[in-house]
Formats: structure tokens, C-alpha cells, sequence
């Protein structure tokens, strides 16, 4: 194979590693020092040569990428062992016979001196407690107060608006009176929303400001105000307690809360659809719909930037041949371990196997509503896929 594509396929190789959150931090930290050892190439650049390596060079194997991560890091001197440390840092889990012997390093003065005095605060502050955390151990009731309502009809509302048509539960949606949601929004006032910790939008409508996480989120503000669906609309109402399959009883609190022009209550997430296969987002969805049918409450999950398009019809799209055949090799695995998963560096090979028949995104959406239908455990965040077969334990979920 020829060095200058092998250099490259190491390159990308050991960059996706360093981008694996599972991995421990010395070996990250290793990693990204042998990057800067081998190329010059900025990070950003190595990882965008990854799917090209996956994609278009299939052929890249991955004893030849071992074989010249080791030759490369003979070349340049470098040592990929770490003091006490048993593991090499090759991608793919290979293993050398026995590691290359290093004397321990004699610690600096800097460090005798920590070590001597180690700076420990008399009395650490408590951390504040989060909703986020363990809320209802406190003891606080989120039980939304008595509402009156009027039962749901078999009149059929909202089917001339494709933000409405999607939603779920319309047919057990009640009736409720203006006087009745400004006493529901009031009460949802007591709970502060969690803290925004990226970047924030500002959208104004309703005759109040709107602090939104996301530009998708905006969108669909915009799109409430101008066709007038709404009577009324808050953002982050009400707080509605969920759990996952490792932390109990956290707290979420949906994007918006409508009043309609006919009196129901909407509860309505906005995401895209790339993102709905995340564990969390749908451990959140699960507790958004259980909460919307207990209150008599309609609900969905949109995607703005995809004309509104839900989560059901993400479940519900219709998969090429070609996508399925590769899923397939992953869910009839014989024997597979019980941590066993999938990830971004067999997607890149599943999409060179289907021969052009679907565009890279629509391949992803495919993948992402496979992983829904069958409860499989995606812990990336955003459009990325880490998906294990079973729930697995993560550092922050």
C-alpha cells in the first residue's frame, strides 16, 4: 500500500481514538502526542481524512495500519507505553508480546513539594444541588395542581397545520380554558429550568422574551407566531420527572407549552432528527408522552429545520436494502459480547457497501431509526453514533 495513504489512514485511525470519550485520559493525552510526533497535520484536518479513508479506501486493513503505526513510531523514536502501563495504544486492541522496559522518572521539585504540602480547602463549599441530579429526593412534589377541563370531542383539531398534525394524543387532548393554563404556567413557574451551559438565542413573541439553546428552537418560535396555532406559548414548562436506565429520577422540561386557538395544551420538543436515537432524548420523549396522556395534554418531537418532521416518522421511514444488509451484520452477530457495539468507523464502511442507492444523510437517518426500532443504546450526543447493544454506563449521562 502505498506510505503516503497508509501515513494518512494511521493518522485518521489513531485521531478517531483520541476522539473516543471511552477511552481513559492518559491514553487520549498519549495519543495526542504521538499526532504531533508523526504530522503536522491539525487535528481537525486528520479527522476529516477519516471518512475518506473508511469511505473510499476500503482496502486499508487493519494489520497494515498496526504495522505502520509501529513502524512510524519507531522511526520517530517515540515510546507508546507509559510507566506501569501494560496497554498499547494501537487502535483495534492490538497487543505487542511484552512492553519496552522505561525507568521511573525521578518526581521534580515542584512535585516533591505538593506532595509535602497538598493544598486542601478547610472548609470545600456544598455543591448546590441540581434538578438535574436526584430531585424528587428532596421531597418536592411535581404533581401539577387540579385543572378543569372539558372532555375530549370527536372533532378533529389541527389538521390544516403540519406542525399540529404530528402531534400524538390529540384524540385524548382536553379542552382548557385560558384562566385554567395561565394557573398551570404560573404554577410551572416555582421550577427554574435547568441552566443554559452552551450558547444561548433570543426570540421575542407572545409579549415576552425567549432564551433558546438552539437555532432550531427559534425556527420553531417563528413558526408558532406566524401562523397563529397558538393562543399562548412559554418555553422550558412544565418540569416533568424521567429516569434512565442508570440515574433515577431526574427532572426535563420540554421546549414549549402551547395553548391552541381550540383550548388544548401542547407539549412540544424540539430536535433534530439526527439527534432522536440518543438514549437520553429518548428516555425524555418516553416521560414527555406518559406525562401529555396522564394530564390529557397533546405532545410531540419536531424537527423545525426538516418541516416539522416527528419522531414517528423518523420511526416509521421506510429503509433501503442495502442499509438494512449492513445493519444486519451488526444485529445477527453470533455470539456477541455483552458491551458489544457499533460506531462513526463501521458506519463509514457500511455506507461504501451500499453502492450509491442512498445519500450519506439519509443513510444516517436510516441508521438512527433502526437503532429506535431496536432498542439499542446510542450514548453520543448530537448527529455522532456510539451504540451498544445493551445500556452501558457512561462518566455523565
Amino acid at each position: 500500500m502505498d506510505q503516503v495513504i497508509c501515513k494518512r489512514a494511521v493518522l485518521a485511525a489513531v485521531t478517531a481514538m483520541a476522539k473516543d470519550s471511552r477511552l481513559p485520559k492518559a491514553k487520549v493525552s498519549a495519543i495526542r502526542v504521538f499526532l504531533r510526533g508523526i504530522d503536522s497535520t491539525s487535528y481537525k484536518d486528520a479527522y476529516a481524512l477519516y471518512s475518506d479513508i473508511w469511505g473510499s479506501l476500503p482496502r486499508v486493513s487493519k494489520a497494515e495500519i498496526e504495522e505502520s503505526l509501529v513502524a512510524l513510531a519507531g522511526e520517530k523514536k517515540l515510546s507508546l507505553f507509559r510507566e506501569n502501563d501494560t496497554d498499547y495504544y494501537l487502535p483495534y486492541g492490538y497487543t505487542p508480546s511484552a512492553p519496552p522496559s522505561s525507568a521511573p522518572k525521578s518526581p521534580s521539585k515542584n512535585a516533591q513539594k505538593e506532595k509535602k504540602t497538598p493544598k486542601t480547602p478547610k472548609n470545600p463549599p456544598e455543591k448546590s444541588p441540581k434538578y438535574e441530579d436526584d430531585p424528587m429526593s428532596r421531597g418536592v412534589d411535581y404533581t401539577p395542581p387540579p385543572m378543569a377541563s372539558t372532555p375530549p370531542t370527536a372533532v378533529k383539531w389541527g389538521e390544516d397545520d403540519k406542525l399540529l398534525k404530528g402531534l400524538q394524543n390529540k384524540a385524548g387532548a382536553r379542552v382548557f380554558s385560558p384562566s385554567t393554563f395561565d394557573a398551570f404556567v404560573r404554577w410551572a413557574d416555582t421550577f427554574p429550568p435547568h441552566s443554559y451551559e452552551g450558547e444561548t438565542y433570543g426570540g421575542y413573541g407572545f409579549g415576552r422574551h425567549f432564551v433558546c439553546d438552539s437555532q432550531s428552537e427559534i425556527l420553531l418560535l417563528s413558526y408558532i407566531k406566524t401562523h397563529g396555532i397558538a393562543r399562548d406559548c412559554f418555553s422550558q414548562k412544565p418540569p416533568i420527572p424521567y429516569s434512565t436506565a442508570f440515574s433515577e429520577r431526574r427532572l426535563y422540561f420540554p421546549d414549549f407549552v402551547l395553548h391552541t386557538k381550540e383550548g388544548h395544551i401542547a407539549l412540544i420538543e424540539c430536535k433534530p432528527q439526527m439527534h432522536m436515537s440518543n438514549h437520553l432524548v429518548l428516555s425524555k420523549y418516553r416521560a414527555l408522552a406518559a406525562y401529555a396522556k396522564q394530564y390529557g395534554f397533546a405532545y410531540g418531537m419536531v424537527d423545525p429545520d426538516k418541516n416539522c418532521a416527528t419522531f414517528e416518522s423518523l420511526v416509521q421511514m421506510k429503509i433501503h436494502q442495502k442499509v438494512w444488509e449492513q445493519f444486519a451484520t451488526f444485529l445477527n452477530k453470533p455470539n456477541p459480547a455483552p458491551d458489544d457495539y457499533f460506531d462513526e468507523s463501521d458506519l463509514f464502511r457500511w455506507y461504501a457497501r451500499c453502492d450509491g442507492v442512498v445519500g450519506r444523510e439519509q443513510f444516517r437517518l436510516e441508521i438512527a431509526s433502526l437503532v429506535i426500532r431496536y432498542g439499542l443504546y446510542n450514548i453520543r450526543q448530537r448527529d455522532a453514533f456510539l451504540v451498544f447493544r445493551t445500556p452501558v454506563k457512561v462518566e455523565k449521562e
